[in-house]
């Protein structure tokens, strides 16, 4: 999808027009907007961030038109990681920036944070720059990938070849 989308809206057409093999949650963003989307076997919910400019997204779908409880017993502690991403979004609301947001993925499960062991990657993604900070909790700590390179003219340098 994502090579063959110039535009979110383009990206959306294409995810919505798709069937999925299986359950999935896809988190998108533009320098303006950012969407996580819901994607069963059946069907897709986009959604929108709870507050403007904070959007959450874990391991279990949220959409209320899913219909769908909370995971019982939050086996993967899920549920209470969303709660904790929501309390410290707006905790520091105002003043997030990429330190901030790398701060808040490092703080552990157990102090209030997010990361759990055995937390395979986490990301912090700045669009308007088009960059991304990646992490392999245990394994590399932050590194920052510059992906300008990969969008000349508005077209992935892949595609021009």
């Amino acid at each position: 999808f994502l090579l063959d989308s110039k535009t979110i809206g383009q990206l959306d057409s294409a995810i919505r027009s798709a069937k999925a093999d299986y359950a999935i949650i896809y988190s998108v963003a533009d320098s303006t907007s950012a969407y996580s989307y819901e994607w069963s076997i059946k069907d897709v919910h986009k959604r929108t961030g709870e507050a403007p400019g904070l959007l959450i997204a874990t391991n279990h779908f949220m959409d209320p038109a899913w219909n769908s409880a909370e995971p019982s017993g939050d086996p993967h502690k899920s549920v209470t990681r969303r709660h904790n991403l929501v309390a410290l979004g707006e905790k520091y609301k105002g003043v997030f920036n990429v330190q901030t947001m790398m701060n808040i993925l490092d703080l552990p499960y157990e102090k209030g944070g997010v990361t759990v062991p055995g937390t395979i990657y986490e990301i912090v993604a700045v669009p308007a720059k088009r960059t991304i900070y990646l992490k392999a909790p245990e394994y590399q700590d932050w590194v920052e990938i510059n992906l300008n390179k990969y969008f000349e003219d508005g077209k992935a340098a892949s595609r021009k070849k």
